[in-house]
C-alpha cells in the first residue's frame, strides 16, 4: 500500500472492450503527452488478458 500526496493529473480512455482505463502522472508530463504511451499499452494489456482467460474484466473501473 502506498499513499502519495501530489498534484497529479490524469488521462483516460475506454479500451476496445469498453473498459475505463486511466493513467496519472506529474502535471507537466501529462500535458506533454508522456502518459499517452502508458495509457495505450494499459488498454491493450487489459483487453489481451480478458481474451486470453476468456473472462470479462471484473472491475467497473480501473482507477479514479
Amino acid at each position: 500500500m502506498a499513499f502519495v500526496i501530489s498534484d497529479f493529473e490524469k488521462i483516460g480512455n475506454k479500451s476496445s472492450k469498453n473498459i475505463s482505463v486511466e493513467v496519472a502522472g506529474r502535471s507537466d508530463a501529462i500535458r506533454n503527452g508522456l502518459g499517452d504511451y502508458s495509457l495505450g499499452e494499459a488498454m491493450k494489456i487489459i483487453d489481451f488478458f480478458a481474451d486470453y482467460f476468456d473472462v470479462a474484466y471484473p472491475l467497473e473501473k480501473s482507477s479514479t
